[in-house]
Formats: structure tokens, sequence, C-alpha cells
């Protein structure tokens, strides 16, 4: 793992405007060849991108995040700081993507967890409960009831909230939960906190101040975009500061 460099940072948000957050998600990780074959980084489960982003984040931007929102029950602001590494102690990385087991009572089947190449495939699918059973058809196979095969189709509530938990389990970064306090009215709640939402986010502002900077040099000196990246952040500001802006 390494940080992103300036120029990657801007050219990844560049192209990252015409594309969707899962696509950029895996220009994110190809950039800085998390694995050797890029075309495999879609079949990482959710949870493995999201530890490699809560990775990638640290080594550009440093370890703490700095997050807002607001008390769903009163609805006062809350500020807080969230360290990565204390998101990345919460759980083991996961392991390489393979299939599982899950037997209770008469059932048997097999199942997967879900990658970035099933979030592609159902974006085009129907409403948010088409979206869940195509995305369950894709990861569940060999079901048995008995010696009877048969279908997801067929499985009881009981047995498709058995497997949705034991892939939650499984893949614990897929959704990262915070256990959220208000100080104003002391209520307690949980959030679920989007590091690719929160990482486009802090890109975006990120690469708009970089345009800043590099239009405020070029016009000073006269160099070009490629050249002004290529100088560290602290000589950017130190030469801004020569400009007297």
């Amino acid at each position: 793992m390494r940080a992103l460099k300036a120029s990657e940072l801007l050219r990844i948000w560049d192209e990252g405007q015409t594309c969707s957050a899962a696509d950029r998600a895996l220009q994110l990780l190809a950039t800085i060849g998390v694995t050797a074959d890029p075309r495999q980084l879609a079949t990482l489960t959710i949870g493995q991108r999201d530890a490699y982003l809560l990775q990638l984040r640290q080594y550009t931007f440093g370890d703490v995040m700095q997050a807002r929102t607001l008390c769903p029950h009163c609805k006062g602001p809350l500020e807080f700081a969230l360290p990565v590494s204390q998101l990345l102690a919460a759980h083991a990385m996961p392991g390489p993507p393979c299939w599982h087991d899950l037997d209770f009572e008469e059932w048997h089947l097999r199942f997967r967890l879900p990658n970035t190449e099933d979030l592609f495939y159902i974006a085009g699918v129907g409403d948010v409960n088409a979206q869940r059973e195509e995305l369950l058809a894709r990861c569940i196979t060999d079901v048995r009831r008995g010696e009877k095969e048969t279908g997801i189709w067929e499985m009881t509530n009981e047995v498709i909230r058995l497997v949705v938990d034991k892939m939650e389990n499984l893949d614990p970064y897929a959704e990262i939960n915070l256990k959220l306090s208000c100080p104003e009215c002391g209520a307690d709640w949980d959030a679920l906190f989007d590091i690719l939402g929160y990482l486009d986010r802090e890109i975006s502002m990120y690469a708009r101040r970089l345009l800043r900077e590099v239009d405020v040099l070029a016009r000073a000196y006269g160099w070009c975009e490629a050249d002004i990246l290529a100088l560290s952040s602290r000589r950017r500001n130190a030469y801004i500061g020569m400009c007297g802006v």
C-alpha cells in the first residue's frame, strides 16, 4: 500500500466525473496496484475492497477522518474524529474470495460474498427488492432441502436471514456501522459509514484546491501543470506564499 500522488488524485477526480461509484473504487485500487491483475479487483469482496480503501485513505490523507452528521432525534449537528486505525483494528482483514457452506435444519447451501461485479450486474435491475433478490441469486448456489435440490426462491425467510447474517459476519467491512451519541439530547444510534463516499468527497475537495494552486503558480511563474504537481505540497505552498496570495 502507498499514498496516491497529487497528479494521480487529480486524474482520478477528473476521470471519475463520468463513472459510477463502483468504477471509482476500482480505479483507486488499480492506481496503487492492489492486485497484479487489475481484472481481479472486481472479484474482491465488498469488505475487502473497502478495507483497502480505508488503508489508502490512511496512507494518502492521514489516520484521522473528520466527520459530521445530524442527530436523527433532535436534528442537532454532531462533529467527531474517526481514526482509520481504530476501524481497521476492529476486525481482521478479510481473506481471499471463496465459497462457504450453511447448514440449518434440513437446509444446505453454498454461497460466496458479494463483490463489485455483482454491483455492476444488479445496477440495472428494477427496484431495491429486485436487486436484493438478484444479488442473492448470484451469490447462493447448491441449495438443497433434505435430499431434494431446490432453488433460492424456495428458501424460507429464516434461511435467507441466516445466510445474510453470515455474509455480514464473514465480510465485516462491507457495512461499517458507527455507534454515535448526541451531546445535546443524549440519544444513541447506529450510523452507516461509507468509506468510498467519504473518500470521493475528500478527493474532490483536494482536487479543486490543487487546481487553484496550479492556476496561481502557472500565472506567476509560467510553469506547466505537470511541473507544479511534481512539487511537494509544502513547496507549492511556499511558492504561493511568495506570490502574496
